[in-house]
């Protein structure tokens, strides 16, 4: 089944502890999901070939979570979504609020926390049960983009709005679309159409593809992308050695001689970054990637969001 589902304008509102979709993990079985092999096992590239892309040309923000493994690495179930302490529980511990958290998840731009069995009710599904989800900022209207390990499943009463593809519980915005075990949120129904049978996708992107492999080889399963202009973006990946976290921060210059050039300049200034502990610093092409360890999961990601990390050039 392949459908868009328009839904009411306080849906987005009400999508954070709340958006994603249907599968039979949970106690509550009020829509549970959950499992691995739905969404992230193919890793960031494959993420962006599903992802339609922006219309304009502004900057283009990826926060990409493969949740099923960040699950395993945290020791988490999926949790009840009946159950709001077990919600809260996971959340915090998805959310790098609790000591000893070896994997973390990024919220997208579409998440409000709210009520998870509320939101299971009114569009059947819980972002906490999801597999992967993936977020898109751009000049363009904002996008969700989520998997699961079972089909989802729309409420039935939603309202058809003129066509096959489209139901919806008033005549605005955000919209839902649903291909198989996957969905999207955005509040742009072309978009929304378009993420469904997309004409390019950001794997076009070469900046963008360049970085996404980049962070799959270092086996991310937590990234956030931002192109810069110029043919430049910088990736931040997050994944799991022997129990500890790990990142890389991917660097795409304009040409591999800037890539080459920046390796020195990127390893003295790293060394002034007191919560990383950097292993490598290495130029590949026009991609230069810094690998190391942090203690606290998080941190890459945080420092990158306050201008904490070094900058080439």
């Amino acid at each position: 089944m392949r459908r868009t589902t328009r839904l009411g304008v306080a849906g987005v509102l009400t999508l954070g502890v709340a958006l994603a979709g249907c599968s039979d993990g949970g106690d509550g079985g009020d829509g549970g999901g959950g499992g691995g092999g739905a969404g992230g096992d193919d890793g960031v590239s494959a993420a962006l070939e599903r992802l339609p892309a922006p219309s304009g040309d502004g900057q283009v923000i990826v926060r990409y979570t493969d949740l099923a493994a960040v699950r395993e690495a945290n020791g988490l179930d999926v949790p009840d979504v009946g159950d709001p302490e077990a919600v809260s529980a996971f959340v915090r511990a998805t959310a790098d609020l609790e000591d000893g958290a070896a994997a973390y998840a990024l919220p997208t731009a579409l998440d409000e926390v709210s009520p998870p069995d509320e939101s299971v009710d009114r569009y059947g599904f819980s972002w906490v049960q999801a597999d992967l989800v993936v977020g898109v900022q751009s000049g363009a209207p904002a996008l969700a983009s989520y998997a699961f390990a079972d089909d989802v499943e729309a409420p039935d009463d939603l309202v058809e709005t003129g066509t096959d593809s489209v139901l919806g519980v008033s005549e605005e915005g955000p919209f839902l679309a649903v291909d198989g075990s996957r969905a999207a949120v955005t509040v742009d129904e072309p978009l929304a159409q378009a993420w469904l049978d997309p004409d390019a996708t950001l794997a076009d992107d070469d900046v963008l593809a360049d970085l996404a492999a980049a962070l799959d080889d270092e086996g991310a399963i937590t990234a956030q992308l931002s192109t810069l202009g110029d043919d430049q973006a910088v990736g931040i990946g997050l994944s799991v050695e022997d129990g500890r976290p790990a990142f890389a921060v991917a660097y795409r210059l304009a040409s591999d001689e800037a890539a080459e050039g920046a390796v020195d300049q990127l390893r003295r200034e790293y060394a002034d970054v007191d919560e990383l502990e950097v292993d490598d610093v290495e130029a590949d092409g026009s991609v230069v990637t810094v690998t190391g360890r942090s203690d606290e999961v998080s941190a890459p990601i945080r420092l990158y969001n306050n201008f904490g990390l070094p900058v080439p050039g």
